[in-house]
């Protein structure tokens, strides 16, 4: 589980002045799942290319396939 500490630092990087913690709960349950559906995919590319290991390029690549 991401830590929901950061994820309030997160929200006050981008000026978040409050929120409750169900906001900041949710926001957690979204980012994990998101996490889960980039790495997935990362797993995916890095198979197809005949490695195990996930790189950064991989992460990088699956996050633009899924989110543009």
């Amino acid at each position: 589980m991401i830590p929901l500490s950061a994820v309030r630092r997160l929200m006050k990087d981008v000026e978040v002045k409050r929120s409750t913690n169900d906001a900041v709960l949710t926001l957690t349950e979204i980012l994990e799942e998101i996490t889960i559906h980039i790495m997935d995919r990362a797993c995916q590319l890095a198979k197809h290319a005949g490695r195990k290991t996930v790189k950064k390029e991989d992460v990088q690549l699956a996050k633009i396939e899924l989110f543009g």
